[in-house]
């Protein structure tokens, strides 16, 4: 689909797999536009099912999200799933409600601080315990996400503003434009510091939020001129720093792809970011070692192959993806090597594929699973080794799950990666 309407992508309509939206500014040009599209399926000689197109709506329903002419909200159908959600019982089911709760993280300001409790709840070797504070946060978590503001289209004819602060404990950051004589929110971000972050000097902590946002919002900022303001002074003469060595230098070697002026605000006047960065639930002592150690948005990471999963399906699930494993000639001698039943090697014509990442190869529990170096940046990843046969499933799955198939093209590979070989 993206082939067959790639001349008409971003100008024309909006393709993500098999969902296709139409734009217009009026009737005529909506109508005009639809031909168009329409003119390209036929001549692809595709159809379309009339009961499931929407057509000349003035609001649509689109990937998890409404979106109208006033902005973009989530789909209430989407957050009527969170308002429902009972009570979790361990730690997979709050896994899962963090995984659906997530995605709709751009729309609540904090998010990342008013989930920590529950992020706390998946440390490693911590016994399952769900206390009031975990209830009011989950209460208050769906109430924000149930009254989320709607967020403004962002202009690209406008310049952007991106405001960003750092903490002790974190990093925070707001997109916004100028509408009229008000800035309207566009998109909110933060993440926790992991223990080493931590550690940095004032200056480093502010620029690690600068590259930080500026990666994670390059889709808006990159090729455009934009408004980068801080509320730490010492930023304003980023470029006039000398014999920078290391990450300090790649950090403004990152920064140098980017065209923004710096405006220094001060912090009682720099509250939307500053108040992101601040978060009490990132207090050190309440942080272990692997919490905030995640890029970005791995909150959003995949959490469960079927919707809400419990436990028990958890666990079927596991052992299906074991057993398909097995079935799976290729991985079958991987798994016997790794177990030591067959004295074969990566140097095996059937398994060179294989060899870049041999000795990244292990079984953990019941499953055959890669486990990736962790480095300076980032924590270790482990991934499952997905046979062939479960490809399409899991395809399927992530982009019809509420977690996964709202997702873009190269966000959602991303997510694949993070879990899977």
């Amino acid at each position: 689909m993206d082939l067959i309407l790639a001349d008409l992508q971003w100008t024309v309509c909006l393709v993500y797999l098999d969902d296709i939206i139409v734009f217009g500014r009026d009737f005529q040009e909506h109508l005009a536009r639809l031909g168009t599209v329409l003119e390209k399926l036929r001549q692809s000689n595709l159809k379309v099912k009339p009961s499931k197109c929407d057509l000349f709506s003035t609001q649509v329903h689109y990937l998890g999200h409404v979106i109208s002419a006033e902005g973009v909200k989530p789909d209430p159908a989407k957050i009527e799933a969170v308002r429902e959600w009972p009570i979790p019982a361990n730690q997979t089911e709050v896994q899962s409600f963090l995984g659906l709760a997530s995605y709709y993280r751009r729309f609540v300001k904090g998010f990342a601080d008013i989930a920590r409790p529950l992020h706390r709840l998946q440390e490693r070797g911590k016994r399952f315990q769900w206390s009031e504070e975990c209830q009011e946060v989950f209460e208050k978590l769906k109430t924000c996400l149930i009254t989320a503001p709607v967020l403004t289209y962002p202009d690209p004819k406008k310049s952007f503003i991106l405001d960003t602060d750092a903490s002790e404990v974190g990093i925070g950051a707001v997109l916004s434009q100028v509408e009229g004589e008000t800035e309207q929110v566009i998109a909110y971000a933060s993440r926790a510091l992991t223990r080493q972050e931590r550690k940095y000097a004032t200056t480093k902590k502010e620029l690690l939020s600068l590259v930080t946002f500026t990666k994670h919002f390059k889709h808006y900022l990159l090729g455009k001129e934009f408004v980068l303001r801080t509320d730490h002074n010492s930023l304003r003469w980023l470029h006039n720093f000398q014999g920078l060595e290391g990450q300090l230098a790649r950090w403004v070697e990152q920064l140098a792809n980017f065209q923004y002026k710096i405006i220094h605000r001060p912090g009682r006047l720099h509250s939307n970011a500053d108040a992101l960065s601040r978060l009490p639930n990132w207090k050190p002592e309440n942080l272990s070692a692997d919490q905030g150690a995640q890029p970005l948005g791995a909150e959003l990471r995949v959490c469960s192959l079927q919707e809400g999963g419990s436990g028990a399906s958890r666990t079927s699930e596991m052992d299906e993806l074991s057993q398909a494993q097995l079935d799976d000639p290729v991985l079958k001698r991987i798994r016997d090597a790794k177990q030591g039943v067959d004295r074969i090697g990566p140097d095996d014509p059937e398994l060179k594929p294989f060899a870049p990442v041999w000795d990244q190869l292990e079984i953990r529990g019941s499953q055959l699973v890669r486990v990736a170096p962790a480095n300076s940046d980032a924590a270790q990843v482990i991934q499952v080794v997905l046979p062939r046969a479960l490809v399409p499933g899991v395809l399927k799955q992530l982009h019809n799950a509420p977690t996964g198939g709202h997702l873009g093209v190269q966000k959602l590979q991303g997510k694949i990666k993070d879990r899977f070989y």
